[in-house]
């Protein structure tokens, strides 16, 4: 059955809008995910990069992701250090989704320099973080190699509350990570040693919306679509 003139626009401006429903509920989602990614360079020892990715969940949790960049050098990571923003999720913090490796953890405003048997200060008492620490740390493998079953080049965990309160990016942004990693180097050539530091960029600044229809905006065109379409079959018919 062949489409009228009529119905033929209806459905083109059905579809139109439909897509813009898709695009505005689309764009509203993208704005609520955040992410960043930033690099580690050392402070101290011998020359390595390490990249983190902090990846904000809509869950209210926050991925992390902890690389070594192996085009320039490998490192044993041993230790993870960093400040946070809002020091009061501190009490609350804790960690899930945690890959191999991941072991003993701290956190305490202004105050870890050590976790396990992992110490971040260079020397004679370099720190990132400040003169008395970081607010938070997470040792990572243990001492040696073990025959290559301890050299954990990456590592990953998700941030949580206790409290089930949300966590965004807004708590880590400008923040400093420190890294300390040991058998640094390449090939069979790795006795160096390395500690690391990077600054968390801020989030930036939203874009001003676009002409875009809002859901409910472009759900009201969707209804006046449809009454003058009936309408027109109406006065057709008759």
């Amino acid at each position: 059955m062949s489409l009228s003139t009529n119905q033929m626009n209806v459905r083109t401006l059905l579809s139109a809008t439909l897509a813009a429903c898709g695009l505005a509920f689309g764009t509203s989602l993208l704005a609520q995910a955040q992410a960043a990614t930033f690099s580690l360079t050392p402070f101290t020892g011998n020359d390595a990069r390490v990249s983190v990715t902090l990846n904000e969940l809509s869950s209210g949790n926050i991925d992390v992701k902890v690389e070594v960049d192996k085009t320039l050098a490998l490192a044993d990571l041993r230790g993870v250090f960093f400040n946070v923003k809002n020091e009061a999720i501190l009490p609350q913090l804790s960690l899930i989704n945690t890959s191999a490796g991941v072991g003993t953890f701290k956190f305490a405003a202004n105050s870890v320099s050590e976790v396990g048997k992992v110490k971040l200060e260079g020397e004679p008492t370099l720190n990132p973080c400040g003169s008395t620490g970081c607010d938070g740390g997470i040792e990572i493998g243990q001492d040696g190699l073990k025959g290559g079953k301890d050299d954990y080049q990456s590592a990953s965990w998700t941030f949580t509350r206790k409290d089930g309160q949300a966590l965004s990016m807004a708590d880590f942004e400008g923040m400093t990570w420190g890294i300390r990693a040991t058998s640094v180097g390449t090939g069979n050539s790795r006795g160096g040693s390395t500690k690391l530091s990077g600054v968390a960029p801020k989030s930036p600044t939203p874009e001003a919306p676009k002409d875009i229809p809002e859901p409910a905006t472009a759900l009201g065109i969707l209804v006046v679509a449809a009454g003058a379409a009936a309408s027109r079959r109406s006065v057709e018919r008759g």
